[in-house]
């Protein structure tokens, strides 16, 4: 794309004070008829290995057709002297273009630029927002802890003991062997018995008698 530099923007670029690159370019306008400082011009807007060179035509009109592709066009018109009106910049020029100055007077002469532009920095790309932060769980209700039981009260001593050395139901004796009983003790038992009884009836009769 062709930029044009406006009439105020030409005079101000043809008054700039260039140090380094070619040489020293002074703000006298008169020194913008040479290729030198618009060479040091450009290298000041970052170009480098830049070219300039005066056009050899025969300008008879207020038109000029560029032959090749350019980085900087810069036409002259009106009279030889140079001033800070008189120098119009085309910018980027491709091969076929037409130029004209843009007072619309006869162009006087053309200086044609060319050099590698500078390299445009790519855009740091913007950091990534933060995401918000989860909040945190608000802590569960702790539960409340049982209540603990009524302890039972003990109980009055005697009222469950009163009947502990009371026997319940019939004496069962336990000291008798149930089974292996000798059968002739029974037997002398009686015997002795009788023996007894008789003995006691003889007495008896001796004291009657």
């Amino acid at each position: 794309m062709k930029r044009t530099l406006s009439r105020g923007a030409a005079a101000l670029a043809a008054g700039v004070v260039v140090l380094g690159g070619a040489g020293s370019a002074s703000a006298n306008p008169s020194e913008a008829n040479h290729p030198e400082y618009w060479e040091a011009y450009l290298e000041s807007q970052g170009y480098t290995e830049v070219e300039c060179s005066k056009v050899a035509d025969d300008y008879e009109d207020a038109t000029w057709t560029a032959d090749v592709d350019y980085d900087l066009v810069v036409l002259k018109a009106g009279s030889d002297q140079a001033t800070e009106t008189s120098n119009d910049l085309h910018w980027d020029v491709a091969a076929g273009d037409v130029l004209e100055h843009v007072s619309g007077k006869d162009i006087s002469h053309v200086i044609a630029c060319n050099g590698e532009e500078p390299t445009t920095p790519e855009e740091p790309e913007e950091p990534e927002e933060p995401g918000t932060p989860e909040e945190p769980e608000e802590p569960g209700t702790p539960e409340e802890p049982e209540e603990p039981g009524t302890p039972e009260e003990p109980g009055t001593p005697g009222d469950e003991d009163d009947d502990a050395g009371t026997p319940i139901g019939p004496i069962v004796q336990t000291d008798v062997p149930a089974k292996g009983v000798n059968p002739a003790l029974p037997l002398a038992a009686l015997a002795a018995t009788g023996l007894a009884v008789a003995g006691y009836g003889l007495r008896r009769r001796g004291q009657e008698g």
